[in-house]
């Protein structure tokens, strides 16, 4: 009975989303009884909420084992799986659990997620329908089909089904998000721009501050005021929404910008009337706040009135030099990045395997210059036969991102990048690049076109179809070979 008090207790704690004492609780019914099936199954959950999610991983899967016709059991475990991009894995748990259940509407639903990710993008869009079919009023299913709509370059459909979201739950700031960023890729700012600012709503890896200071919205006068501004999100983000900073600074504002720790120095010596600080700094007397990425909506910007110098970074000179003397300057020098980040669903297929570029060996001269850190450095080691590609262990080690890797860029011929932060860092500092896109890329490359509105010397390569990396490359080697 006592067991079954701490156990009513720790699911209320639960659904209030008040998760350490849920967990605490959980634990001690464990100390009491160590197989309390359900507790194991709930304190896994939270483990999987709490980015534990290895631990979460190690509970779940005992739980399945000990109760294998425990379809919920089962959804969870996939979750945790996904949690660990073990989509496969986590894709025979959910058609378990539906083998089970088949009318489970967050099983099909989170299939549809794990198929989404895989980009198997017809198959996802069946799983969010019968999720749909067993519950219709499931915003967060339609919000889910309109994004795999999206990457079906089924544009409108999509626009539908985030309204349709919107509509059924009117706070779902995940539908609001993704209807934005289906109207941007239209280049539908008008529309874009307003629905982009429900980011705010979201949770990790948005960022949302708030201050007593007033939010500059771009009607009020910052003539002789400091405007403090600060990014949200990703480092490629900072890079290619700092030019918006110079709209502040014309109006007559003195800006303090807060950037990632790692881009303090690289941005520092782009605009002197910048003052550029670390993330968690905040100035001791600012009049208005803004974040980075909203001063395009403060300012009414259009698809024709993005400005886009021909560069507003500048490599350190000094870097420059060293970098000279240890790449040489003999062959057609390629920096090559092929791995960004993947957080979001939509954004996956936004890297490709460095293994599919092997093309580019037939551009004559071409040397490999990888400008990859930490995350897909391994493919290094199995590449096919005929590509090579030169790595330096030691650029960009200190706590300042991409000083090594803009003054290698300034001793490349040409730069090609996934779409991820080299992309913007090539493009700020004016090196001719080309970004290799998904068939449906994010909103910022907008579609069928072969230039960037951002930056002028990028040109852009997109897959005929998901998932075909190989004729991107190809398109690639003979425009590469066909350089003067």
């Amino acid at each position: 009975m006592f067991l079954k008090i701490l156990m009513d207790q720790a699911l209320g704690h639960h659904r209030e989303g008040r998760l350490a004492d849920a967990a605490g609780l959980y634990r001690e019914i464990l100390k009491g009884n160590p197989a309390h099936r359900d507790a194991r199954h709930m304190l896994g959950v939270i483990y999987a909420q709490t980015t534990r999610e290895d631990e979460g991983r190690a509970l779940l899967a005992g739980v399945v084992d000990d109760a294998p016709d425990d379809a919920l059991a089962r959804v969870n475990y996939g979750n945790v799986l996904n949690a660990l991009r073990l989509y496969p894995e986590a894709l025979a748990q959910f058609d378990a659990a539906l083998a089970i259940a088949p009318d489970h509407a967050e099983a099909q639903q989170m299939r549809g997620k794990t198929l989404h990710i895989l980009e198997r993008y017809d198959e996802a869009l069946a799983a969010y329908d019968h999720a749909r079919a067993i519950e219709p009023g499931n915003a967060m299913a339609w919000s889910y089909r309109g994004v795999v709509l999206q990457n079906l370059k089924r544009l409108d459909e999509a626009l539908e089904a985030f309204q349709k979201a919107r509509a059924l739950a009117p706070g779902l700031a995940e539908a609001a998000l993704n209807e934005s960023f289906c109207h941007l890729l239209k280049g539908d700012f008008a529309r874009g721009l307003p629905l982009y600012e429900m980011r705010k709503q979201m949770p990790q890896p948005f960022e949302a501050r708030s201050y007593q200071q007033p939010l500059w919205t771009g009607r009020e006068d910052i003539n002789g005021k400091i405007l403090f501004c600060y990014i949200e999100q990703g480092l490629g983000d900072a890079i290619q929404f700092y030019r918006y900073v110079r709209f502040a600074v014309d109006r007559g504002a003195k800006v303090v910008l807060s950037v990632q720790d790692p881009l303090v120095r690289l941005l520092s010596g782009a605009e002197p009337q910048i003052t550029v600080i670390g993330a968690r700094d905040v100035p001791d007397h600012f009049d208005f706040h803004i974040p980075l990425p909203s001063i395009p909506l403060a300012v009414g910007m259009t698809l024709s009135t993005i400005p886009a110098p021909d560069h507003y970074l500048t490599a350190e000179p000094d870097r420059v030099a060293r970098w000279k003397a240890r790449l040489g300057d003999y062959g057609y020098r390629v920096g090559i990045a092929w791995r960004g980040r993947e957080m979001l669903l939509g954004e996956e297929g936004k890297s490709f395997p460095l293994a599919a570029a092997a093309p580019l060996m037939q551009i004559p001269g071409a040397r490999l210059i990888a400008l990859q850190k930490n995350a897909g450095t391994e493919q290094l080691a199995d590449l096919p036969p005929g590509m090579m590609v030169e790595h330096f262990d030691d650029f960009d080690d200190g706590p300042d991102a991409f000083l090594d890797t803009a003054a290698i860029m300034a001793h490349c011929d040409l730069v090609i990048s996934a779409d991820s932060s080299p992309a913007h860092l090539a493009g700020a500092l004016g090196r001719p690049c080309w970004v290799a896109l998904k068939h449906v890329p994010d909103w910022r490359w907008l579609l069928d076109r072969a230039d960037s509105p951002w930056y002028p010397n990028t040109r852009l390569f997109r897959q005929p179809r998901a998932g075909d990396w190989r004729s991107v490359f190809e398109e690639m080697a003979t425009a590469g070979s066909r350089r003067p």
